[in-house]
């Protein structure tokens, strides 16, 4: 199930809304065919690992084992055909299951069919793992929400940028690539108008020599949106702008994805837009570097200015789940909420 898991992240872009799913096939506990799923419209894991299989010599799979980091789909809303008829077809006689599918299409409905079949099914194996890599697809089916990652880049003094605004280049290649390969995974990138104005940045994932476009929202009114770098590397098509900065972020989060089919949002703006989605609790996971040293001054573009005094207690949780060293440069990473396929989601 562990390789399924880590078949289960290869794509190097966002596979939403669609979930991560890893598949291997074993004959006598020797792996003999593996797939994943690579987005919308490809087919799916299982599919994968069976085709793979076949062009392995397999053609018989009586005796064999399949397992998938979720459940096999049965519904016939998509683009692909559901798993579970090819399942049965191929007598494949034993599936294991890391976690059922959050979508209420499927939820019980595969494991229910394969059982109905005859096919021994065991489920939770490895579950939790399974479920922390399809944290934005989890939340999009229970919650009907965007998943919400925050990016920071500071210097060691808790600085975004110097007292005039300049942010070039707090943090090193390394790390910036980094945030390409985060970037490639949201489908959407959130920014603030400020950051648009003094940056021009391209905010696409560019990663190997490819670009990757993605939706692009904006917080604030930009005028000659044509010309700005953002526009030619995403299309213009692709720009969402609130004109002014929305109180009821929640709303907003909402509308982005009802209206615009935003699954997952990466937000990349100031110290300002930052601020108000961690004050309002609606980040989801936080990537903070640090690096540059200690910059001083008076920190005009520091995260929380907007938020007044607060005691220890008041603080906006966080709780750091890994950290590593970029070169010159530090990354931590934590979650503040984790979202499981049939429980209440709770703090992390």
């Amino acid at each position: 199930m562990r390789r399924a898991i880590e078949l289960a992240c290869r794509p190097k872009n966002s596979v939403l809304p669609n979930p991560l799913v890893g598949a291997v096939l074993t004959y006598r506990n020797t792996i003999i065919g593996q797939g994943f799923h690579r987005g919308p419209g490809h087919p799916h894991a299982e599919v994968e690992a069976i085709r793979d299989a076949e062009r392995n010599s397999f053609r018989s799979f009586g005796q064999s084992c399949l397992y998938v980091s979720l459940e096999p789909c049965c519904h016939l809303d998509k683009r692909t055909p559901p798993c579970i008829p090819l399942i049965l077809e191929e007598k494949i006689p034993q599936v294991i299951i890391a976690h059922r599918d959050p979508n209420k299409k499927v939820s019980g409905q595969g494991i229910l069919q394969l059982k109905k079949a005859g096919v021994k099914v065991t489920e939770g194996y490895l579950e939790e793992e399974a479920a922390l890599i399809n944290q934005a697809y989890i939340k999009n089916q229970k919650h009907k929400l965007p998943y919400v990652s925050l990016k920071l880049a500071m210097t060691f003094d808790g600085k975004l940028a110097n007292d005039k605004g300049d942010a070039h280049w707090i943090t090193g290649p390394l790390a910036r690539h980094q945030v390409h390969e985060q970037r490639a995974q949201a489908d959407a990138i959130a920014i603030g108008s400020a950051t648009i104005k003094m940056d021009d940045p391209q905010l696409n994932a560019r990663l190997n020599k490819k670009s990757f476009k993605k939706k692009i929202v904006i917080f604030g009114a930009v005028k000659s949106l044509e010309k700005r770098k953002v526009t030619k590397a995403n299309g213009l098509e692709n720009i969402i702008i609130f004109s002014k900065m929305q109180k009821d972020l929640k709303a907003v989060l909402r509308k982005l994805y009802r209206e615009h089919s935003i699954q997952h949002l990466y937000i990349e703006g100031g110290p300002n837009l930052a601020s108000q989605f961690l004050e309002q609790k609606l980040v989801d996971e936080c990537h903070l570097y640090y690096g540059r040293g200690f910059l001083g001054g008076k920190g005009v573009y520091s995260l929380g200015r907007s938020w007044g005094l607060k005691s220890m207690a008041e603080s906006v949780k966080f709780q750091p789940q890994d950290a590593e060293i970029l070169e010159n440069d530090l990354h931590i990473y934590g979650r503040i909420n984790v979202y499981w396929p049939h429980s209440k989601s709770r703090k992390a």
